[in-house]
């Protein structure tokens, strides 16, 4: 009998700076597959009133239209539908109007087959779509292609996904695409995202493998209206050292252009009007109250903030940190951790046969951190159709005390608590890499922005019961054994070039993946949380 394999892949198109938002904007998602009629997908933890929810449908043997609910009481609306291929396929989306769990029912009568994959999402973009297409493939290709689709705004969430026939075939990501769930077995489905660019064509393409058709869509989504998301309070600079800041916003329609409209950069620093990245090396050390404004020359926003030139950057300290010596979804910080410290955690998925990543990817903790997602990276098994992911999270913690962390992972592989960190987001993240080859393997270079940035890493080979270990000058936290993934810490002084690099033994799969580095930057003023959907300024 055929099976549905299913991948979504979600693309956030900003403006010309590199990053737009300090976090990656899943919150959780999960996936599941049979051949039934009427299919559920239970979200690991509570929904945040005003999320979104994505939900990707392919089934077999009815043209009938599915039938969307949840235990909200939510009412789903049909971006996309195609009941004429063999795999046919179809997209829903609602707004959580609660604080808690939900369960999302799909039905179809007379299907077969029935595949879902739900996804939660921060309200970073509309649900209103800017354009849609989808096509077909067969013949078992390597790879497969979306249409192409030309965008009219900025920031667009581009969401593509597939269907394919056969229950042995897998879809994975190609870089610099973003895993956000994966499952396979009787089934499979998954899904994956990608921050980056501005208006114009874009496309999504997949690495097939054991898949000889297939269905596929691409749907652009609506940014929101043109908005400044960098916090008022910008990541601290030092005296007579280099800086670097890149001013973040979404939306808009092409290229984007900033000014200062009140107050000054400090001497020495100065703004690059068509990236906003702020460089230089100050010579002067005060407050500065800055207004930035930010046009696509139509629309313009303006945002108040302060930046603080300290004598010198502060060293972040690693308050306390632990790590897995046994498969585990949870752990417990030795000490308290204080209110105002930046937790850090790094997890791993591991491997199931059945369905690898259904239980969700997400992790909380008992002082209520939030903890977001800052980079992830999905790497397959050579020998077989499966995959592992590995991922770094982080958050402030909001108040004191013992501190269990708990991911929707098979392994957490290692939690820190850092002093005199500032900011933190994923402003500064190398590209995570996978291979096949001989230990050592390395991992792609990340330049440092400031001095003095704290550096994360984390890599894992397929096979659980391989012998890892991450190498000098990184440093893996107390009690991480390497027998799941091996993870670490680097303070980096300078500003310049940095891989990681891991040596293993055992890994009869061969195959094996590197997160890339993950860089939080130093400083004196307190930390900045990424800011919220919601931190932005009136449109003028």
């Amino acid at each position: 009998m055929p099976r549905v394999i299913i991948l979504l892949i979600v693309v956030l198109f900003p403006c010309i700076a590199e990053a737009q938002i300090s976090y990656l904007p899943l919150v959780q998602s999960i996936s599941t597959a049979a051949n039934v009629s009427s299919n559920t997908c239970v979200f690991p933890r509570n929904a945040t009133t005003g999320n979104y929810v994505i939900v990707s449908i392919y089934w077999f043997s009815s043209t009938n239209t599915p039938t969307v609910s949840d235990s909200q009481t939510n009412t789903y609306t049909q971006k996309f539908i195609n009941t004429s291929p063999s795999v046919k396929g179809a997209v829903y989306t609602t707004t959580a109007t609660a604080n808690n769990q939900i369960t999302v029912t799909v039905s179809i009568s007379g299907g077969s087959f029935l595949n879902l994959t739900c996804s939660e999402f921060t309200p970073d973009f509309s649900l209103t779509i800017d354009v849609q297409s989808d096509n077909t493939f067969s013949g078992s290709p390597s790879t497969a292609t979306s249409p192409s689709v030309t965008t009219t705004l900025n920031n667009d969430l581009i969401y593509c996904s597939v269907g394919g026939f056969d229950s042995a075939g897998l879809f994975f990501s190609v870089a610099p695409f973003t895993m956000s769930v994966l499952s396979n077995g009787a089934d499979s489905s998954g899904s994956e995202f990608w921050m980056a660019g501005q208006s114009g064509s874009t496309s999504c393409t997949f690495n097939v493998r054991g898949t000889s058709q297939g269905t596929l869509s691409i749907i652009a989504f609506k940014s929101n209206s043109i908005a400044i998301q960098s916090p008022a309070t910008l990541p601290d600079a030092a005296l007579s050292t280099a800086y670097q800041y890149t001013l973040l916003s979404t939306g808009g329609a092409g290229p984007l252009t900033w000014s200062i409209t009140s107050g000054s950069l400090p001497s020495g620093l100065s703004l690059n009007a068509s990236t906003g990245v702020i460089t230089g090396t100050p010579s002067v050390s005060n407050n500065f109250n800055i207004t930035f404004q930010v046009t696509d020359g139509t629309h313009t926003i303006t945002k108040a903030t302060t930046l603080k030139v300290t004598t010198a950057f502060n060293t972040p300290t690693i308050v306390q940190s632990k790590g897995l010596s046994a498969n585990s979804s949870a752990l417990t910080f030795t000490s308290n951790v204080t209110a105002g410290n930046t937790i850090i955690v790094a997890g791993d998925s591991g491997t199931n046969v059945t369905n690898l990543h259904a239980e969700g990817e997400y992790c909380t903790d008992t002082v209520g951190t939030n903890l977001q997602l800052l980079s992830k990276l999905d790497f397959q098994s050579v020998i077989s159709n499966q995959s592992r992911t590995i991922a770094f999270y982080g958050g402030v913690a909001p108040s004191s005390g013992a501190d269990i962390v708990q991911c929707g992972f098979n392994g957490v592989t290692g939690i820190w608590e850092l002093s005199n960190v500032q900011f933190f987001g994923n402003e500064n993240v190398g590209a995570g890499l996978r291979g096949t080859s001989a230990s050592p393997i390395t991992s792609s270079s990340l330049t440092t922005i400031v001095p003095n940035e704290l550096l994360f890493s984390t890599g894992a080979t397929y096979t659980t019961s391989a012998s890892n270990a991450i190498q000098s000058p990184f440093t893996a936290p107390p009690g991480n054994s390497g027998w799941f993934s091996s993870t670490g810490s680097n303070a980096a002084t300078t500003v310049t070039g940095y891989t990681s690099s891991f040596a293993f033994t055992g890994n009869g799969d061969t195959g094996w993946g590197i997160s890339g580095i993950l860089g939080i930057r130093p400083g004196s003023n307190g930390i900045i949380a990424p800011p919220s959907a919601t931190n932005q300024t009136t449109i003028l």
